[in-house]
């Protein structure tokens, strides 16, 4: 049996952004930047947008309304963010560590 190398964390990073770019192209985004302080993404169907908090680490506004997010707790952990809309997705309640993983949040929709 031949034994599978490890990925170094850059390797495993370079991954990430990869499929970061794959899926901006695939929603028509263009000039992102780890500089993106405003993400602004609606009516794409999307149920999970993975990566995002390492992708953008100085991201402070989050517009992700008509898709179809069930489970916002993967926006929680953006500790950056202040704006953060989540309207008219199928969210059914909100993770109890919103308000502790989010200090600077000041509007949520």
């Amino acid at each position: 049996a031949r034994r599978r190398r490890m990925r170094t964390t850059e390797e495993t990073l370079s991954l990430f952004e990869d499929a970061w770019k794959k899926s901006c192209q695939e929603l028509e985004i263009e000039d992102l930047s780890t500089e993106t302080e405003e993400l602004r993404i609606t009516d794409q169907k999307l149920k999970s947008l993975s990566f995002v908090q390492f992708a953008f680490p100085q991201l402070r506004s989050l517009i992700l309304s008509f898709n179809r997010f069930s489970d916002a707790s993967q926006f929680f952990i953006i500790p950056t963010l202040t704006d953060l809309d989540l309207s008219h997705n199928r969210l059914k309640s909100l993770p109890e560590e919103s308000t502790v993983l989010c200090k600077d949040l000041e509007s949520l929709f």
